[in-house]
């Protein structure tokens, strides 16, 4: 089951960034490093595990990131359109 959420989290790389959900590319996150670090945790260890939660974890991350530069690049677009983008002064001789 996790590996098909961390497939379908794959797929998505080529989806466009603004469509990313923030909470649930979150919680895929969170879930992926909490459970990775409690597969390490038990006895025996679970290796399978902590793989299959690290590629969530990994996966959810670049989403993340994906969102955040998006979000950063249109924030820097919308200040210089509202920045006028003239500069020449308002003064006429």
């Amino acid at each position: 089951m996790k590996w098909a959420i961390t497939i379908a989290n794959v797929k998505d790389f080529q989806r466009p960034p603004e469509l990313l959900s923030v909470p649930q590319q979150s919680a895929v996150a969170l879930t992926g490093l909490i459970w990775m670090k409690y597969s390490l945790d038990i006895t025996p260890k679970n290796y399978n595990l902590m793989a299959v939660n690290a590629a969530m974890a990994v996966t959810g991350l670049y989403q993340l990131y994906r969102r955040y530069e998006y979000d950063r690049e249109m924030k820097k677009i919308m200040e210089q359109s509202e920045g006028g983008g003239g500069g020449g002064g308002g003064e006429q001789t």
